[in-house]
């Protein structure tokens, strides 16, 4: 009986193992807005190459990985949508890694939308690219912020 609630109190005690959220056509999730409802602390987003229209996102996770395969970056355009009226996606705060996506056409009312608005937290860019949006990557004037970006691309 006691070896039972001991192996109990490991496994309650855990932290759950992360997943792998695949989105693309023929994928679990279709959507990345989906995958972002879906995403707990420590999974890593797959993103599928191919374009994304509209389909923007709120990320409220802590830890959270995002990463674009296949042969070609997957393209992220706005569309005339965004999220929470700021951003194609908005980071809420956690510590977050982004490589080979590409923001496109952010726009909303106030002229200032971004392809990525961190509200908070830590961010890490790499391989990315920023193509015609208000901003690329906007964030709060907040001492608790940390954006690193490598090896991307900000145009139009």
């Amino acid at each position: 009986m006691r070896i039972a609630a001991f192996a109990f109190c490991l496994l309650a005690s855990s932290p759950a193992l992360a997943e792998l959220l695949r989105v693309g056509p023929g994928q679990t999730y279709t959507r990345i807005a989906d995958a972002a409802a879906a995403a707990r602390d420590g999974d890593t987003v797959e993103i599928l190459s191919g374009e994304y229209r509209g389909d923007v996102a709120i990320w409220p996770q802590k830890r959270l990985t995002i990463v674009g395969s296949g042969e070609e970056r997957p393209v992220l355009i706005a569309d005339g949508r965004s999220a929470d009226d700021k951003a194609i996606w908005v980071i809420r705060n956690g510590d977050f890694h982004i490589s080979n996506i590409e923001f496109r056409g952010a726009r909303v009312a106030d002229g200032n939308g971004a392809g990525i608005r961190l509200e908070g937290g830590r961010l890490q860019v790499v391989n990315a690219a920023f193509i015609d949006n208000q901003n690329g990557i906007l964030t709060g004037n907040r001492e608790d912020i940390e954006l690193v970006v490598r090896d991307s691309l900000f145009a139009q």
